[in-house]
């Protein structure tokens, strides 16, 4: 694939206002990526990237719930899973964050037909969860 053409897809980044995906997002930039979007649940960290790069397109959901984010994966080209739970003392967050987002994303994707899906993952060598 010649470069003009990957640097105008669409790349939507789940659980991307986290410190990966605020670099994340930095780097495709730089690289020349321009149809970004990011999804995330935390105002907070969308509230940052909204003020470092204001040309970002953010959507603040729950990806554990189904809902209309899913209809921003028509068109999309590749996802870039970021979401997870690494911390915590609750396995309900676990199961919301890394098993049901996981699996609605999943499935938004099938029913878009988006072709990739690049999966990053963190692991906690000492937790506080069982």
């Amino acid at each position: 694939m010649e470069r003009e053409a990957a640097v105008s897809q669409r790349v939507i980044l789940t659980g991307g206002a986290g410190l990966v995906g605020q670099n994340l997002v930095a780097h495709l930039k730089r690289q020349g990526y321009s149809n970004l979007l990011v999804i995330d649940k935390h105002e907070g960290g969308l509230s940052v990237l909204r003020e470092m790069h204001p040309d970002v397109t953010l959507l603040h959901a729950d990806l554990s719930r189904r809902g209309d984010w899913a209809l921003q994966f028509d068109g999309a080209d590749a996802i870039v899973m970021l979401h997870a739970q690494i911390g915590g003392k609750h396995y309900a967050g676990f199961q919301e964050n890394n098993i049901d987002a996981t699996a609605c994303v999943l499935e938004a994707m099938q029913q878009h037909g988006v072709p990739y899906l690049v999966h990053v993952s963190s692991s906690v060598v000492n937790s506080v969860v069982d």
